[in-house]
């Protein structure tokens, strides 16, 4: 699934851009389902949700966590023929697990985000190392004009 040089890449500049990964009716079903998540109502003991507000002070869903066990159908369109897994897995070069899974809505007039470094920032008694890696699908086009997302290489 992954050439030597897209391995290399990765290596070099520490992310990978796979253009095509998911086809593009793949792509409409995931956006769909992610459309579907956005307005669930908030729950208090299932998937998280955090909301801003827009410069007119209205309030928009901003990220869902913890959803993938309430959709089914989403969850099997980016999980079950196991090629994200892989993909990270090939990379790192070693096993891995998933930890966690995020929806981030941007919305026009959103507050959007601060440039920042992503990782998993909870303290914990870790062994030697953990390594982490971000599996970012976009599902709607993405530019630095729009907020896209901007990725430093070799950082």
């Amino acid at each position: 699934m992954l050439t030597d040089a897209q391995k290399a890449k990765w290596h070099q500049d520490g992310y990978l851009r796979l253009e095509g990964f998911f086809d593009e009716a793949t792509r409409d079903k995931i956006s769909d389902f992610a459309d579907n998540v956005s307005r669930w109502e908030v729950s208090t003991d299932k998937w998280m949700m955090w909301f801003e507000k827009t410069g007119d002070d209205r309030k928009i869903i901003s990220k869902v966590e913890n959803f993938l066990e309430y959709h089914d159908a989403l969850r099997q369109t980016l999980l079950s023929d196991g090629r994200i897994f892989n993909a990270v897995q090939k990379l790192l070069d070693e096993d891995t697990r998933m930890l966690k899974e995020l929806l981030i809505f941007k919305y026009p007039d959103s507050g959007g985000y601060r440039p920042h470094q992503d990782i998993y920032h909870i303290p914990h008694k870790l062994p030697e190392r953990m390594v982490h890696a971000i599996a970012a699908v976009a599902i709607d086009d993405s530019a630095p004009d729009n907020g896209g997302l901007f990725f430093t290489p070799g950082r």
